[in-house]
């Protein structure tokens, strides 16, 4: 039986191939055995601006463009007189991709791939010149294969630098998060599905600590 699952904010949702709308993030999966084999197959459609999907037993959908009053169901019924405000209306510019895969959509880092498209680099051309700083660098790097950055800001009350990171594939980890910028590495365990939160101090001192959600 194949399995569809979809991102939700900080984390993946399975959900029946029924056919019905539902929303999601990034990424949409179907995965199921090859009738005969047993061997795990799947597709993972990967978006940068939709959040609804459908997907049946062998067919997967996004919907690109919705009318909420069309939506209107018994006994909610239109007012003629009223003027309503219809979405996704005008030029629609988005770009998606299939990933096809072996496997789970976690073998296939269906999340990494879905984070690259939404998050293109971006080219700076520019000329060889002095200066302080190395020739390439890293502001910062996550040492493991099942852990995503979720957010990197100033702290809400502007003592450091927040990283939020979270794990993405149900699956107890041992992450290292090399913050180059500081000179500083921190090695920290994650629960499936758990988020935390690591403020780095403007000063050179110490690696980091834990905070809760709300920072504190």
């Amino acid at each position: 039986m194949a399995e569809a699952a979809a991102e939700i904010p900080y984390g993946h949702l399975a959900r029946p191939g029924n056919g019905e709308d539902e929303p999601g993030g990034r990424w949409l999966d179907l995965t199921g055995p090859v009738q005969g084999s047993g061997i795990l197959y799947g597709l993972s459609l990967l978006n940068d601006a939709k959040a609804s999907y459908s997907a049946t037993r062998d067919e997967l959908r996004l919907t690109i463009l919705r009318s909420p009053i069309a939506a209107h169901h018994d006994p909610a019924i239109p007012d003629p007189d009223t003027h309503y405000t219809y979405l996704d209306q005008g030029l629609q510019i988005f770009r998606y991709a299939l990933l096809p895969h072996e496997d789970t959509w976690k073998h296939a880092q269906t999340v990494r791939h879905a984070s690259e498209l939404c998050a293109p680099p971006t080219v700076v051309l520019e000329t060889s010149h002095p200066g302080p700083l190395p020739q390439t660098n890293s502001f910062l790097a996550i040492e493991s294969g099942s852990v995503a950055l979720g957010a990197l800001k100033r702290a809400e009350d502007g003592d450091g630098t927040i990283v939020r990171l979270y794990e993405t594939d149900r699956t107890a980890t041992t992450a290292r998060v090399k913050m180059a910028a500081w000179g500083r590495s921190v090695e920290m365990t994650l629960s499936p599905c758990e988020v935390k939160t690591l403020r780095a101090p403007d000063d050179d001192v110490g690696s980091g600590d834990e905070s809760a959600l709300l920072e504190w």
